[in-house]
């Protein structure tokens, strides 16, 4: 009788997890269309050689793709210029308290709700019309920012989803602190000192292994590319990026670090949670 109301139980449990995944792609697609069409607006009218910061926010009581989040209260968008670049790039966060140095909104007392907050820089000379070869295949550069902004989204709203059901959001390692009270809201981080001990920490943790899972899931989705190719792809521009940072033993630390147990822990948490696109898992990078 036990086996059978247990049985029940994970069915329950089974479908309502579906159904909240559906729920939550969906607000993403919707938020990365928002996102898209206030970059589109904000080139028309941005000022010559000037940053010209410019932030879009939608509130969960008076827009309904946020409200369709229970976790989210709030999604703030900062769109700003980065002089002498043609490129462009988006970054994400959460937080759950007010900063009088930050622009943070008040986290209700009675609520775990997060508000959710997406940077884009977009370069002077960035051309919405222009494309590029990958993988043998043109892509418009305005495509590239849509589906980096889509897995930075899904990256986000998974960590509103991971705070408000108390996981631990906590990891600790050489220089690199962050810790989450998911009582009280309060964020307190060190500064990190972009050593490979912080970055292992960061790219560790299972909070951030979830958390790319979904996000670069989301962006293989958008590309219809293979979520094992999205995933290397992620790896190789994250090891691009912070290997100017680094030279001889600590390179390549960073470098097996990255390929070898990143990518592969990434990997297995998406073999388990999505077992019907299992894959085969990459090869070794020396």
């Amino acid at each position: 009788m036990n086996n059978s109301k247990d049985e029940m139980l994970i069915k329950k449990l089974l479908r309502e997890m579906i159904l909240a995944e559906g729920r939550d792609d969906g607000a993403v697609t919707n938020l990365t269309r928002w996102a898209a069409d206030r970059v589109r607006e904000y080139l028309e009218t941005r000022v010559p050689g000037s940053v010209d910061n410019k932030i879009y926010t939608l509130d969960s009581k008076t827009d309904d793709i946020v409200a369709s989040l229970p976790d989210v209260d709030h999604f703030r968008l900062d769109i700003l210029t980065q002089l002498g670049s043609d490129r462009s790039r988006s970054g994400g966060s959460f937080n759950t308290k007010r900063n009088k140095n930050r622009w943070f909104f008040l986290k209700p007392k009675k609520s775990h709700k997060t508000n959710i907050i997406i940077n884009i820089e977009i370069g002077e000379n960035f051309k919405i019309n222009k494309t590029f070869m990958k993988n043998g295949k043109k892509q418009s550069i305005m495509g590239y920012l849509v589906a980096s902004l889509k897995g930075t989204i899904a990256h986000e709203v998974h960590h509103s989803y991971q705070f408000n059901r108390n996981e631990d959001m906590t990891y600790d390692e050489g220089t690199y602190i962050r810790e989450i009270d998911p009582k009280t809201g309060e964020i307190t981080r060190t500064k990190d000192k972009k050593s490979v001990g912080g970055i292992m920490a960061y790219f560790g943790s299972k909070v951030e292994i979830e958390a790319y899972a979904a996000g670069i899931r989301k962006r293989a989705k958008h590309e219809n590319i293979p979520f094992e190719q999205a995933l290397r792809e992620f790896c190789t521009d994250i090891y691009k990026k912070k290997r100017r940072l680094f030279s001889g033993r600590d390179r390549d630390t960073l470098k097996y670090f990255i390929y070898n147990v990143f990518e592969k822990d990434v990997q297995a948490y998406y073999d388990k949670r999505y077992p019907k696109s299992r894959i085969k898992p990459t090869e070794e990078v020396k």
